[in-house]
């Protein structure tokens, strides 16, 4: 999920909401908002556990006084018959990864459940397996993103420990 602002005044945070009704909704994530700024600021957010069939969601935005204001419901349908295409080995992992594909990959991405990318590569050479070592990569849960040449993107969940 992905919006920006092109100017904000007294902006605290953004609260984005899920639901699987488009009626009940609950905080999927809080984001900081920028304050009081004049430039563009973009904003970015994984949800790792889509609802299978359709998800709901909403963004909030509460000013430094309480202030809120609710922008519009955005509709995102995630295929139920989906089977991922790629496969991620070891997961849970202590240290690097390998991948595997039944499609060229042309870059890897791994986002903490914060949306941040703290990892990115682009393949020179079209791949269908190799090992990825990222080391920087705190215990947790993470998000790794395969985009294809086909142009679909698989997103497998990464569960690193120390």
């Amino acid at each position: 999920l992905s919006w920006y602002t092109l100017s904000e005044k007294n902006n605290d945070f953004f609260t984005i909401e899920k639901s699987s009704d488009g009626k009940v909704f609950s905080a999927l994530r809080t984001v900081k908002g920028a304050g009081t700024s004049l430039a563009r600021n973009n904003y970015e957010i994984t949800d790792g556990e889509p609802y299978r069939g359709t998800s709901y969601y909403r963004l909030n935005q509460t000013d430094f006084d309480g202030k809120k204001t609710t922008h519009s419901i955005v509709v995102v349908h995630y295929d139920v018959a989906f089977s991922s295409t790629v496969q991620l080995y070891p997961n849970p992992t202590v240290g690097d990864f390998e991948y595997s594909s039944e499609e060229e990959i042309t870059m890897v991405e791994v986002v903490d459940l914060t949306g941040h990318v703290v990892y990115r590569k682009a393949l020179s050479i079209i791949n269908r397996e190799g090992k990825i070592e990222v080391a920087i990569l705190a215990s947790g849960t993470y998000i790794v993103r395969f985009f294809t040449i086909s142009n679909k993107v698989e997103q497998l969940k990464l569960v690193k420990f120390q």
